[in-house]
């Protein structure tokens, strides 16, 4: 794969993890007129995990870095934590007795580590290589 194939391709994930951003600010406001004054913290954040997502692909773009298991990994991972973000702030202002939210912040914290773990290894395997 080339390095502009390998730039569009970040680029074009920059730009839809900010649209998400955008969507999460959107909703939460929309969510919050119709609330009745209801708020909730796990809501409101919500859109930092796709913005700290664009984070991470401003630096693989910067890198011209592009592996498909890791980035499917991460994307699997930021997907789910904001999923699970928007949830629990909807089941807390709706039903705070509820427990099983939680499993979208394991599930996306372990795709996360996942992603950046077989991203650590390609790179050392990557370095051994080169020194070779």
């Amino acid at each position: 794969m080339s390095i502009s194939d390998i730039k569009k391709i970040n680029l074009k994930t920059i730009i839809i993890y900010i649209a998400s951003t955008l969507f999460l600010i959107v909703a939460n406001l929309v969510y919050s007129v119709f609330s009745h004054g209801l708020r909730s913290y796990f809501m409101i954040l919500a859109f930092l995990y796709p913005l700290f997502g664009a984070f991470i692909y401003i630096i693989f773009y910067i890198r011209n870095i592009y592996s498909k298991w890791p980035y499917n990994f991460i994307n699997a991972g930021i997907s789910t934590l904001a999923t699970g973000s928007f949830y629990h702030g909807i089941i807390e202002m709706a039903n705070p007795g509820t427990k099983y939210q939680y499993i979208f912040y394991v599930l996306g914290g372990l795709l996360l580590l996942t992603g950046f773990i077989i991203y650590l290894i390609l790179v050392i395997k990557k370095e051994k290589r080169n020194y070779e």
